[in-house]
């Protein structure tokens, strides 16, 4: 135990039980974020296959973690693609996390 000025004691090594705790809320976290990384991965892949089904080639999909225009349920992505006559487009969508559906925002050629 160290005293400080004020009389305030402050335990210098962690007990077991305050650290199991920190240890499971730490897993939790962990797992939770897994899980929204691989959820933003499904989500990609889904701008991949819906590229795809549009007779397009993705060249570049980059996800935007603080899109403004997205709420809590979707993922949005700025995308690089050439469409079947060669011209290169850049895009943003957004996916909702819980269905296959690709909502284009914006798309411009380059």
């Amino acid at each position: 135990m160290r005293t400080f000025a004020a009389g305030l004691t402050v335990p210098t090594v962690m007990s077991g039980v305050p650290f199991v705790i920190y240890y499971y809320f730490g897993m939790v976290a962990v797992i939770f974020g897994t899980l929204y990384l691989l959820a933003v991965a499904l989500c990609r892949e889904w701008v991949k296959t819906d590229l795809r089904e549009r007779i397009c080639e993705p060249v570049s999909i980059r996800w935007r973690p603080l899109a403004w225009r997205t709420n809590a349920v979707t993922c949005s992505f700025r995308v690089v693609y050439t469409d079947f006559h060669g011209l290169t487009h850049r895009a943003i969508c957004s996916v909702y996390w819980h269905r296959r559906s690709v909502f284009w925002i914006e798309d411009e050629i380059i």
